[in-house]
């Protein structure tokens, strides 16, 4: 008997894990719709844009941009992004699947002092901080490890071929 009630255990335990392979979870969706923010087949709809920040929220602060056009952000189709930071500017490369967006390090970028109220350094940190993205209407939002915060984009228009 005791061989029997193995046997209902192990076939019990292989319907559990094969129906935990089959079910959804809260951040995804069915096959047969897109999650919410998946960009696998609207990848344009975040690149080739100088995406302008406007804010960043934390768990214990608001960070406010006074001028959204001195920090950029732009995720070209290429694989490299294009940063202005104040003064400063960076290029490097991120991959984008799904909803996760990793922006990598070390970037080439210019060190110059951009003055005492300079967001330059914090954006960057932020930046590469990066997890997943999401759309808020028409803004981008970039979520950080951790629960770092959240960073707000504007579109500012097409990113400008070279």
């Amino acid at each position: 008997m005791s061989g029997r009630k193995t046997m209902w255990i192990l076939a019990l335990a292989v319907m559990l894990v094969a129906a935990g392979c089959n079910s959804t979870t809260n951040n995804q969706a069915p096959a047969d719709q897109p999650a919410e923010g998946d960009v696998s087949g609207a990848e344009a709809s975040v690149t080739d844009i100088v995406w302008q920040w406007t804010e960043t929220i934390t768990p214990v602060e608001k960070i406010s941009v006074d001028d959204p056009a001195k920090y950029t952000l732009q995720l070209l189709s290429d694989g490299q992004v294009r940063i202005l930071a104040d003064c400063n500017s960076a290029t490097t490369s991120y991959s984008l699947e799904g909803q996760s967006l990793k922006i990598s390090e070390p970037m080439a970028m210019t060190m110059a002092f951009c003055g005492e109220d300079s967001l330059s350094d914090e954006f960057v940190r932020e930046l590469t901080a990066s997890a997943i993205h999401f759309m808020d209407g028409e803004d981008l939002m970039i979520d950080m490890m951790a629960d770092g915060g959240t960073m707000r984009f504007t579109n500012g228009g097409p990113s400008p071929t070279e």
